[in-house]
């Protein structure tokens, strides 16, 4: 992948700083509860279901998934990988980006 000269990794990695990306959706948190309330405000449940029957693997991510990654990434293993975007969602995403 390109580095963009206007991005902080070209900088940041003179210091010995990583720059990584990660991009979590959707992760059963408080933001994915308040689309759920606001696609069936009386049903929220049932948002619940329809929207993780839509997924790949029919369940929301947890927090504890995409923290593991960012506990990877801040680790000695991953000293090596900057300029880095990494997808924690379960597959939507596969074949809408290229």
């Amino acid at each position: 992948m390109p580095v963009d000269p206007d991005e902080p990794a070209p900088l940041a990695a003179k210091r010995n700083i990583r720059v990584n990306r990660v991009n979590p959706a959707p992760i059963d948190a408080r933001m994915i509860h308040a689309l759920e309330a606001g696609a069936r405000a009386r049903a929220p449940a049932a948002a619940r279901n329809a929207m993780q029957a839509s997924l790949p693997f029919k369940r929301y991510g947890t927090p504890a998934e995409v923290a593991r990654l960012m506990r990877f990434l801040a680790s000695v293993d991953a000293s090596f990988r900057t300029v880095g975007r990494y997808l924690v969602d379960g597959g939507v995403m596969v074949g809408r980006i290229s």
